[in-house]
């Protein structure tokens, strides 16, 4: 196994047999705790992010950047969001992520939206704001209260889109570069 840290991004594993490269990238609050991990899972072709106890809103848009970064150089439309275990403000940043991550998040390719939280929590409250929003516009976005059915829905979303790429979600150039792997390919075969 080979591991890959740069300075300004975070781990890329890659496995001896290169059939899975993984990209991880862990995010600390203000208090020094790690409050946001995401991973590019090259097996599933998802890109899963999770988020745990309490984050101010410039945290939240610190983790927010890093999971975009994951998604340029992947170019992965399927992203699981995970809130289950996060307690923070979720709801007062749907305005700044409609304005500032969704051009982004487009443009990297991000196409169907799994989001997971726990019933009557700032989680639920963000995701059906996104849902209803500019984000739900321009993103397939499904709302979940538990991993594995989110997790099921992007499969079942990736094979729609391999019954025709080009059909309903990404174009037929974005569909295929889905499935080559993360751009840092050479540096990881290099390291």
């Amino acid at each position: 196994m080979i591991r890959w840290h740069p300075e300004s991004f975070g781990t890329f594993i890659l496995n001896p047999d290169y059939s899975r490269i993984t990209m991880y990238r862990e995010v600390q609050n203000i208090f020094g705790r790690v409050f946001y991990r995401i991973e590019y899972n090259s097996a599933a072709n998802i890109v899963e992010a999770e988020w745990q106890g309490a984050a101010t809103q410039q945290d939240l848009r610190n983790a927010v950047v890093a999971g975009l970064e994951v998604h340029e150089r992947t170019h992965c439309a399927y992203r699981l969001n995970d809130n289950t275990g996060f307690s923070g403000p979720w709801a007062d940043s749907v305005a700044w992520l409609e304005e500032e991550w969704l051009p982004r998040a487009h443009a990297a390719g991000i196409r169907y939206l799994a989001h997971v939280a726990r019933a009557g929590s700032f989680g639920e409250q963000a995701g059906e704001a996104m849902l209803r929003g500019r984000i739900g516009s321009q993103i397939e976005v499904a709302l979940f209260f538990n991993r594995p059915a989110a997790f099921k829905w992007l499969t079942q979303k990736q094979g729609e889109q391999a019954a025709g790429p080009g059909a309903r979600g990404l174009p037929t150039r974005q569909a295929k570069a889905c499935h080559k792997g993360p751009k840092p390919l050479r540096e990881c075969s290099a390291a």
